[in-house]
């Protein structure tokens, strides 16, 4: 009987180009008990391989797949979107009305790609989904030859994640670093940081009270 419960708004099985071992996840995973249940938020669309993984764990799981990160990082507060607009395209997106706090949100590497005027209204609706302690997970660049969008990432197991490269550099595209997360997040810590390959910081963001 599979441990695992999730919902998912798209399927996607596509071949993927890198692979590479994810730090903090790993450490993460391995901490998590086989008794008490992990809620999940994953913003990226559903992977077959990822859904295995989980199926296939000894942590029991609710998972949520919300296919947000390509609209999320297409949103802008402009003539023809007002703030109220973009809060309410964020309502749809990332649902918060009769749902329990996540344990860990996997932003992967959206936050890259999000606009500086739309993260304050991101952050409000993360808050709303989270509780004391909820974990925040994902990557920032270090480089400026990354991608224009996020990749594609799929979790073959807790020490490997493979991903699709992405687009190419948007001209306005700008790099976020630490304090920016903890400027935009500052109702949460910064955990742990490490560096990876390809250019890619990994982090883990803990909430306060």
């Amino acid at each position: 009987m599979s441990s695992l419960d999730y919902r998912a708004l798209s399927n996607i099985n596509a071949e993927s180009a890198l692979t590479f071992q994810p730090l903090l996840f790993s450490k993460y995973w391995n901490t998590l008990s086989d008794s008490e249940p992990v809620r999940i938020l994953d913003l990226a669309a559903m992977q077959p391989s990822s859904i295995d993984f989980y199926s296939n764990s000894d942590v029991p799981c609710y998972l949520t797949i919300a296919d947000s990160i390509g609209s999320l990082t297409s949103l802008e507060i402009n003539e023809e979107s007002s703030v109220d607009d973009v809060s309410e395209k964020l309502n749809h997106l990332i649902p918060s009305d009769n749902v329990a706090p996540y344990d860990i949100i996997l932003f992967w590497e959206c936050l890259n790609n999000i606009d500086a005027d739309v993260m304050p209204l991101f952050q409000e609706k993360i808050k709303k989904v989270s509780h004391e302690n909820t974990l925040l997970y994902g990557f920032l660049y270090t480089s400026n030859n990354s991608s224009g969008f996020p990749f594609n990432f799929k979790i073959q197991s807790e020490l490997s994640f493979t991903c699709e490269e992405g687009a190419k550099l948007a001209d306005n595209h700008k790099l976020i670093n630490s304090y920016h997360l903890k400027k935009y997040f500052y109702d949460f810590d910064m955990s742990r940081s490490v560096l990876i390959r390809n250019g890619l910081q990994e982090f883990l963001m803990k909430r306060r009270a």
